[in-house]
């Protein structure tokens, strides 16, 4: 089902191109150990549904030590001295800069990002998130397969219509997946790319639980622009859309956090962990 996409959104994106946050604003560092890695302290219980995290196969060597190497960048915010390594941190209005948490998280850590409902229409887009860009292989003859996957736990979902977004890819149109709150319980997935909605029957993501959410761009042959099918999974869900014939560009951008599409914005909170992503790897 397709229809104009009206709705605000609090949004994690992916780019294949030009940035889509303001970048402003410092996280706030672990401080380090005498080894020079951050001290790792125990979280609080395992909620529900918590990603695998330090408790990987390996005797607990480690999310990323175990699954990194499988892919093209591993963020499992554990043993790192800063929140942002690896990362760009992008923090602009009534937001919380990107944070290390072990509260509602999977122990020992995760990421925070907080933003908060504007005081007036005119106020800056509130942004809370970390972004991660590569170039894409040369010589680029087409579009590679793009995948993000990470673990969300939705500690503050704000009512509607300030919903929330969490994860995009920018082809020549923003593509984008975020929540809508229909219950203090739960809050309904839906993809847009630019101006268009597309419903995602049956996808939902929990409010308080901990859920793997994914979204894959299929690789497209040849130059742009082009179609392709886009699969977005939560949990043990899959639902596949193909959306409208796009360009895309020479550069990979993704990123992890919130930010609000609307400055009147939304007081929403989230945690992220064990995240994942391909498409492109740093050549530096």
């Amino acid at each position: 089902m397709r229809r104009p996409a009206r709705l605000a959104a609090v949004l994690l994106v992916i780019a294949a191109g030009c940035g889509s946050f303001s970048s402003s604003g410092d996280p706030t560092p672990a401080d380090a150990g005498a080894d020079g890695v951050a001290p790792v302290e125990a979280g609080p219980p395992v909620p529900d549904g918590a990603p695998p995290d330090g408790a990987a196969s390996d005797a607990g060597s480690g999310f990323c030590n175990v699954e990194g190497p499988k892919h093209d960048f591993c963020a499992a915010f554990d043993t790192v001295n800063d929140v942002t390594d690896g990362w760009t941190a992008e923090v602009l209005g009534p937001a919380d800069p990107p944070a290390f948490a072990n509260i509602a998280s999977s122990p020992p850590r995760s990421m925070r990002s907080a933003v908060r409902r504007a005081p007036d229409a005119g106020a800056n887009v509130p942004i809370s998130a970390l972004v991660y860009d590569a170039p894409f292989p040369t010589p680029m003859t087409g579009l590679p397969e793009l995948r993000v996957q990470f673990a969300l736990f939705v500690e503050k979902a704000d009512d509607a219509p300030r919903n929330a977004a969490i994860v995009g890819i920018e082809l020549d149109e923003l593509v984008r997946l975020f929540l809508i709150k229909t219950s203090d319980a739960e809050c309904r997935v839906s993809l847009t790319q630019g101006n268009t909605e597309y419903t995602l029957s049956g996808l939902s993501v929990p409010v308080g639980k901990w859920t793997r959410v994914g979204i894959t761009v299929a690789a497209r042959p040849g130059p742009p622009p082009s179609t392709g099918l886009i699969t977005v999974t939560v949990g043990t869900d899959t639902v596949n859309v193909t959306p409208d014939v796009v360009g895309y560009k020479s550069l990979f951008r993704t990123g992890v956090g919130l930010a609000f599409a609307n400055p009147a914005g939304g007081d929403w909170t989230a945690y992220f962990d064990d995240v994942l992503i391909d498409g492109a790897k740093r050549t530096k």
